[in-house]
């Protein structure tokens, strides 16, 4: 075939990477106004910066390059013969700095996955059966906010990072990257997390249209995940003082259940 050929003569290289692909939940709402475009593009900008400057200050003799879609990031660098164990470690450093500066400085969370597979990149195409992978891990198999890893890719690894808690497991056997990890991430989340369910766990006055229920139902499962990861890490280290006290009401119209945060 002449792609075959074409292949050979340019030397295409096809080799395996670690790649991290994410996707900033609730971006939609930027768009249900007009002025709501401009927003989202000073939000994304910001956003940008912020991811940028993390991987900056990242160990240097790890080369990560990124990519920005809209509301979607790809973060990946070559296996080679690195260290899986050191390779991981310095990845799930990275996406912990970056779901708590997101959710910090700019109120956002994210929903991605980590694996490990055959990518290629150049500056005007992102291809492979790895990025294929990840993709899918966001889309179709993370579905609360929360970083995935490839339960098939890294079975020789995840104990290690389960037992310094790098890792955690959830109820449905998935691993996902833990950035509740230390009480100064608690204590700068807090806040961040009340106010984001205060604020998006309660349907609008008078709502009737079927498929806008249905969507917030959604989001509200998704911060109640949120939330409850956040209360199950303040009492893995101790800090029970710092849970969220929350309470859920049903919305009498509807028949359906809004969550309340007390600050």
């Amino acid at each position: 075939m002449i792609s075959e050929v074409l292949a050979k003569e340019i030397n295409i290289p096809l080799n395996d990477y670690y790649i991290c692909y994410f996707d900033i939940l609730g971006c939609k709402n930027f768009f249900e106004k007009p002025e709501g475009h401009e927003q989202f593009l000073c939000n994304m900008l910001l956003i940008i910066s912020s991811i940028d400057s993390i991987i900056r200050r990242a160990n240097k003799n790890i080369q990560v390059q990124y990519r920005t879609y809209s509301d979607n990031f790809l973060l990946y660098f070559e296996k080679k013969n690195a260290d899986e164990y050191e390779s991981l470690k310095f990845l799930f450093s990275i996406m912990r700095k970056i779901q708590l500066k997101l959710l910090i400085d700019h109120k956002i969370i994210v929903r991605g996955g980590i694996t490990v597979g055959e990518f290629y990149a150049n500056d005007e195409i992102v291809f492979g059966q790895g990025l294929i992978r990840a993709v899918d891990l966001e889309d179709k198999i993370a579905k609360t906010p929360r970083i995935v890893i490839d339960n098939n890719c890294f079975q020789e690894s995840i104990s290690k990072f389960v037992e310094n808690r790098c890792l955690l497991q959830d109820s449905d056997g998935l691993y996902f990257v833990n950035y509740f990890n230390s009480k100064d991430a608690l204590v700068l989340a807090r806040g961040c997390c009340v106010s984001l369910i205060n604020s998006n766990c309660r349907y609008q006055n008078n709502i009737k249209d079927e498929a806008k229920i249905a969507q917030k139902e959604r989001i509200i499962t998704k911060y109640l995940w949120l939330l409850i990861k956040f209360n199950e890490a303040c009492k893995d280290i101790n800090e029970e003082i710092l849970q969220i006290n929350y309470q859920t009401k049903l919305n009498e119209k509807i028949l359906k259940y809004e969550i309340y945060c007390k600050r």
